[in-house]
């Protein structure tokens, strides 16, 4: 097997990355599909580190790979301030809203153009479409009750050419289980924009059920 860079990828190197899983960046999470993401970065240094060290290494790499990602950015946590997002972000984060289809939720984010959708769901669960042409009209369907796991943390990303976005559940400062909040990340060329989404939309629709 190889990967993009048409680096060759041994076996016990892809079961390293598999049984390492779960795995979670530290910024940018929601934006990737992380074993994929890893999978698909792979140097010749990296394969051959891996080999030596196994899923005990996996951590590492990624860890390496998402700060070689961030290198330029700066990420702006405005989770714990009274501060919103600039403009234009903060009137698309007034725009979103979520309804509910057959029980399940319906998530509206008024975007339109071209986008690769990246949905996390029910542990494991990942769902990416490439090259989506939304209207502002557009909605996703997600956390239907007839899944398991439904009620587990879940994440959208909306994934552009120049500015992505993603919502995403997150447990609340200082709460327990069962305490859940519903936060925004914005992310350009140069910034990684994180808020709680409260600040500007009834969250309630996307926390119900949730248990995290």
């Amino acid at each position: 097997m190889k990967n993009q860079h048409t680096i060759e990828i041994p076996a016990n190197v892809f079961r390293a990355i598999f049984f390492s899983q779960p795995l979670n960046m530290r910024y940018l999470n929601e934006f990737f599909s992380v074993p994929e993401f890893i999978y698909a970065s792979l140097t010749t240094d990296d394969v051959k580190f891996l080999e030596q060290k196994g899923k005990d290494g996996v951590s590492q790499v990624l860890s390496r790979l998402e700060r070689s990602m961030m290198s330029s950015i700066q990420v702006v946590d405005l989770t714990a301030s009274e501060t919103t997002l600039p403009s234009p972000f903060d009137t698309w984060a007034q725009a979103i809203f979520a309804t509910e289809i057959d029980a399940s939720l319906a998530v509206h984010v008024g975007l339109s153009g071209t986008y690769n959708l990246l949905v996390k769901s029910n542990r494991t669960t990942v769902q990416n479409v490439n090259q989506v042409q939304l209207l502002v009209n557009s909605n996703i369907l997600l956390r239907s009750p007839f899944q398991f796991y439904w009620e587990e943390k879940y994440s959208i990303a909306y994934k552009g050419q120049d500015v992505s976005y993603a919502l995403y559940t997150a447990s609340a400062e200082g709460g327990g289980k069962g305490s859940a909040r519903l936060l925004i990340k914005i992310w350009t060329h140069t910034e990684l924009l994180i808020d709680d989404a409260s600040k500007y939309i009834d969250v309630t629709p996307f926390l119900k059920g949730v248990n995290i």
